[in-house]
């Protein structure tokens, strides 16, 4: 069957997620349900293949390149062990690309808001008294956005446990980076990758505690446009307020694209991290993890892939001595 339309592009990958088949199209993502599938005895034989699109997000989208795609790429077992969870790898990846495209959405949805509101600026009115723009549910909206992205980095963590076990997710990602150091040395890429990301993966979870669970000292604050004694309106902001994680008031949208770009390329980087430090090497070749050059990608945004050198009888001689 021809999957979607000739403006989603062409189909890229075809990827079996938890019994489900997804088409991976530049523009957009499909469900596939084969007719054997929905009618295995063939009972009605007038049942036919049908396709569901899911998102309009595709190989073009570099939400789906650092995440789906790239798990795609790296979590094959053939390179990480026969007994690597590479099915649940995937499945963890594919719903971290769920909350981020909800994040996207819902920035999307923001900044539209946050434009038609510009349009109107200020109405005086004729007693000398304004009337300020409003983004309708803009707390609600911040609410959503940053349970999402506490959410994809949760999978992330899910992620993470299939290599090191459930005990490098027990605290967050501070047990994570615990182990790295541990195990590799301070020094090593992995560890200085940790202690540099994990200041942001420390904010988005306070952010998620603190607008479910807020307290006296911990909480949220959502402005919308705000008249201040400038005598300009200014743009809808976010605050963390936290002893040890604050977030200092800051524009939603700029928060908003902070995070989502963030944590996509975390996931991104981490991942390459972890499939380098478990590469299980073949016995004639010598692998190694790659970052690719723009025009030797399958996919515009995977940057990461494996690569190996056939081993000489002298490279097999110099490794007995």
């Amino acid at each position: 069957m021809q999957i979607g339309t000739q403006q989603d592009g062409a189909v890229l990958a075809m990827l079996s997620i938890r019994e489900t088949l997804y088409a991976v199209k530049e523009k957009s993502i499909y469900t596939v349900r084969l007719a054997e599938e929905i009618d295995p005895q063939r009972t009605n034989p007038t049942i036919p293949n049908s396709q569901q699109k899911l998102f309009s997000y595709g190989s073009d989208s570099p939400l789906v390149g650092r995440t789906l795609l790239t798990a795609s790429e790296l979590l094959d077992r053939s390179y990480l062990g026969q007994t690597f969870d590479q099915e649940s790898g995937l499945a963890f990846a594919f719903e971290a690309l769920k909350c981020l495209i909800a994040m996207d959405e819902i920035k999307s949805q923001v900044q539209a808001s946050i434009e038609i509101a510009k349009v109107g600026e200020l109405t005086r009115k004729p007693n000398g008294s304004i009337t300020i723009p409003s983004v309708p549910d803009l707390r609600a909206r911040c609410v959503a956005f940053i349970q999402q992205a506490q959410r994809s980095l949760s999978e992330l963590l899910n992620v993470v446990k299939l290599f090191f076990g459930i005990d490098s997710g027990r605290r967050w990602f501070e047990s994570l980076t615990e182990l790295v150091e541990h195990r590799y040395g301070e020094e090593d890429g992995f560890a200085d990758f940790m202690r540099h990301v994990l200041p942001f993966l420390q904010m988005v979870r306070t952010a998620r505690n603190c607008v479910e669970h807020p307290k006296a000292v911990e909480y949220v604050t959502v402005t919308d446009f705000a008249l201040q004694a400038d005598g300009k309106v200014y743009l809808p902001t976010i605050e963390v307020v936290h002893q040890k994680h604050p977030l200092h008031v800051t524009p939603v949208l700029d928060f908003m694209n902070l995070v989502s770009d963030h944590a996509s390329q975390v996931f991104e980087v981490m991942l390459a991290h972890l499939c380098e430090k478990n590469l299980r090497q073949l016995p004639m070749a010598e692998m190694h993890l790659v970052e690719l050059p723009e025009e030797q990608r399958r996919y515009k945004y995977v940057r990461y892939a494996y690569r190996g050198r056939i081993l000489t009888v002298e490279d097999n001689a110099a490794t007995d001595d």
